[in-house]
């Protein structure tokens, strides 16, 4: 059952009939329910998962590292998570599917501008 937690004109959180709503990014998103394919998944599919899969479960033990190093440097509607995610999806995985591997050279966790240091000091030894 669908709730309208916000009046008449605002959206609402669970399922109404075939629709499922939620709240993501300051939005109210309405989606159709989800229908899993009958169909198995073509070789092109299976590649994309296993390549998606790969930078998903290396890149979810950084997660506290990335959302600091991407903090500035998502779009307003995207996570950090996500933004790392896109550029690390393009350049840093190697291989032929369903083989992929990470590049850990070319892995970003970090992009952007870096912060000012506060207060900071220097000390010279004698």
């Amino acid at each position: 059952m669908g709730i309208q937690i916000w009046g008449a004109f605002g959206g609402f959180q669970g399922k109404a009939g075939a629709l499922v709503g939620h709240y993501t990014n300051g939005q109210n998103v309405i989606t159709a329910i989800p229908h899993p394919s009958q169909k198995p998944p073509t070789i092109l599919q299976m590649n994309a998962r296993a390549k998606f899969k790969t930078v998903v479960d290396f890149q979810r033990r950084l997660t506290p590292l990335i959302r600091l190093g991407y903090q500035n440097a998502h779009k307003e509607k995207q996570t950090a998570f996500n933004a790392a995610f896109a550029d690390n999806y393009a350049k840093a995985v190697t291989g032929i599917g369903p083989n992929y591997t990470i590049d850990y050279e070319k892995f970003a966790y970090s992009k952007g501008q870096l912060s000012k240091a506060y207060n900071a000091e220097i000390l010279t030894a004698v």
